[in-house]
């Protein structure tokens, strides 16, 4: 109903220019008022009543969206992501070779080995693209304004030179040379460069950029151990300008609904944070997915090497690490900068602190490419509540990186919603939990939040997959088919699913 009375026809302006019409002609109206009697009206107001809902009826077909479907910002967006082909890579590749790139002498970085990460970068305007580089010009991160307008090319170049990621521009030859000239001399590196770049997206045409990298300063109090270098690395904008401008408008359209999606999603986490680990419903679920509920499912040994894919505020992460005598190397993806943030505080007595021990290794990273990560490493692969929210496409890229870092033998185990979840039912499991250990006026508030959210923008995605095309799924990728399936965890409303890697 709130999307209904939300929608064009009963906005603000056509609501006072009605009530303004129905003053300015309250003579007419009322001597029409007169000459009428309720035979007349009621059908009249039933033509009315009508109308509103053939034409909201006909805005939702323009949507191509059926009758009564709640209109979010989730929609589609095609982002193609650019590949080169093998033969263009030798040739862009062979005009570098024997060239003095700077940043080629440093040895490659190594997800898990090195604790090098920034936990805090300069602000920057999130509508403008931007991508941040270490010392030795190693790519450590981007946002999604340069990933929407440079085809998603920065994926899986993470930690690899950022001459990887050069030779997708029109003009790499001269990027390259103008690398050298100025970034050549360790001794002298500038505060500021600014170079003119061009790339053709395969979405928005030719674009034309002003690359500005600032250098960042070592910060003397942290006592890092480089000393060879006053650099702590570097940050890129690019000031991004479209020969089309249809397709500058385009971009945009696109970038907003793609930060709209990104700050839900952080905004449910810091809600949904603070209500499920106070029930007992959500940590039933997470149990489940351990082996400790009881049911045939193996408990995760204690030195387990565990990927938690979509790890959000890092509840499960939490688990592994804080179990008494473990002594597990967990790694925690997610590509929300926030949730990251929450489970970094949330785990800090566990963050691996060198780089054999155990502990848990953050990592900012989208799931459908685990760059980085190596080949047959993981006895574990978990992935709580996180598929539902992906494509099929994604699901499918997903499920084969997973396949590609397990070991022979080694599981996975994923939970999502039924395709017949009942939210209400679950709601009303969490509410009773609450009001029963006497938190339910305290976390009011989040707990309807939550509660609009899920009903809101998130309904449509949660009834996305069955069991059986999840099953399916999951052999196609290679899988070997389930040792063990429930579709009755989380209050009834959630699937677990757990297959192993053939050996």
């Amino acid at each position: 109903m709130n999307s209904f009375f939300n929608s064009s026809i009963f906005n603000p302006d056509r609501v006072i220019g009605f009530i303004v019409f129905l003053i300015a002609s309250w003579g007419s109206v009322n001597a029409l008022i007169h000459e009428l009697t309720i035979q007349y009206w009621l059908p009249i107001l039933l033509l009315f009543v009508f109308s509103i809902i053939l034409i909201r009826g006909l805005e939702l077909k323009n949507l191509n969206l059926p009758l009564g479907t709640s209109v979010t910002f989730f929609r589609g967006i095609d982002r193609p992501q650019k590949v080169l082909r093998p033969e263009e890579v030798v040739v862009r590749k062979a005009f570098s070779e024997n060239k003095r790139i700077p940043g080629l002498d440093a040895s490659p970085l190594h997800l898990l080995n090195e604790g090098f990460n920034f936990k805090t970068l300069p602000t920057a305007d999130p509508l403008t693209p931007m991508y941040v580089l270490d010392s030795k010009f190693r790519i450590l991160d981007w946002n999604q304004a340069l990933s929407l307008a440079f085809d998603q090319t920065m994926e899986g170049n993470r930690w690899k030179s950022v001459l990887e990621w050069t030779y997708f521009l029109d003009n790499y030859k001269e990027v390259i040379e103008h690398g050298i000239k100025v970034f050549g001399d360790k001794e002298n590196l500038p505060s500021i460069d600014i170079e003119n770049i061009t790339y053709t997206s395969k979405r928005y045409a030719r674009l034309n950029g002003i690359k500005r990298a600032y250098r960042i300063p070592k910060d003397p109090s942290l006592n890092e151990a480089d000393n060879t270098s006053q650099t702590r690395g570097w940050l890129i904008t690019i000031e991004l300008m479209f020969d089309d401008p249809h397709k500058k408008n385009h971009y945009f359209m696109d970038l907003v609904h793609l930060l709209k999606e990104s700050l839900v999603w952080s905004e449910y986490s810091l809600s949904y944070d603070q209500i499920l680990m106070n029930t007992k419903v959500y940590p039933n679920l997470l149990y489940s997915i351990l082996g400790e509920n009881n049911e045939p499912v193996e408990l995760i040994s204690s030195s387990a090497k565990v990927l938690d894919m979509g790890a959000g505020t890092g509840n499960l992460t939490s688990l592994l690490a804080s179990e008494k005598g473990s002594n597990r190397l967990i790694v925690s993806i997610d590509n929300n900068e926030m949730m990251l943030n929450i489970l970094r505080e949330k785990c800090k007595a566990h963050l691996r602190k060198d780089s054999l021990g155990p502990g848990i290794i953050p990592v900012k990273q989208d799931i459908t490419s685990l760059f980085g990560l190596n080949d047959n490493f993981f006895d574990y692969v978990l992935s709580n509540n996180v598929i539902y929210s992906l494509e099929e496409k994604s699901v499918v890229d997903c499920l084969s990186e997973v396949k590609r870092v397990l070991k022979p033998g080694g599981e996975i185990r994923i939970t999502g919603p039924r395709k017949d979840a009942n939210l209400k039912k679950l709601f009303r499991a969490i509410r009773n939990d609450l009001e029963k250990s006497g938190k339910f006026e305290d976390l009011r508030e989040s707990f309807e939040h939550v509660q609009n959210i899920n009903n809101e923008y998130l309904d449509l995605l949660l009834r996305r997959y069955s069991k059986d095309h999840l099953i399916e799924l999951l052999i196609s990728a290679g899988f070997d088919a389930p040792y063990f399936v429930n579709e009755r965890v989380y209050e009834g409303q959630g699937i677990l699913i757990c297959c192993k890697k053939s050996i």
